[in-house]
């Protein structure tokens, strides 16, 4: 990414909209379903779309994996005190519970997966739409801002 730089054009000006984009999405939104999964109020409603189903959650982490992205490559500082807001955030949320748990659904889903008996209908299992893309994209995101920022609580939560 360092080795790239846009200077003008349709890519400079595609790259501008989706940074202005990543910092006008409300983290305190995105987050809402990880308060919620740790049986606290959130400081925001959550969003509507996926984020109102029982996938809640991975969006944060699609969030975090497109702004670590675009701070590597423009190094706005607004963009790097978003995300650093967004892992802060998650450490808080993680701390809540005593196994260090953290995502957008309860752990009930994967308690109830791992004692074998479980509802299997569509895109659900044991009442989670895909439990694990959901954790997954969390720490994705979480491991591209460690790795594109170096932000050491990003890879101790996910760790």
């Amino acid at each position: 990414m360092q080795n790239v730089t846009l200077s003008d054009g349709i890519f400079k000006e595609s790259q501008e909209k989706g940074k202005e984009y990543l910092i006008y999405l409300d983290v305190d939104r995105l987050i809402a379903p990880c308060y919620e999964a740790a049986l606290q109020s959130p400081k925001k409603p959550r969003y509507g779309g996926w984020e109102s189903t029982p996938i809640s959650g991975h969006s944060i982490g699609h969030w975090l994996s497109a702004a670590a992205t675009m701070y590597a490559v423009t190094r706005d500082e607004a963009l790097l005190s978003k995300m650093e807001y967004a892992v802060n955030e998650l450490a808080y949320v993680q701390s809540l519970d005593e196994n260090g748990y953290v995502s957008g659904f309860p752990r009930t889903y994967f308690d109830k997966v791992f004692t074998g008996d479980f509802e299997v209908e569509n895109f659900s299992l044991a009442g989670g739409w895909v439990p694990w893309y959901s954790i997954h994209k969390i720490y994705a995101g979480l491991i591209d801002v460690y790795t594109l920022t170096g932000n050491q609580k990003a890879l101790d939560v996910v760790t």
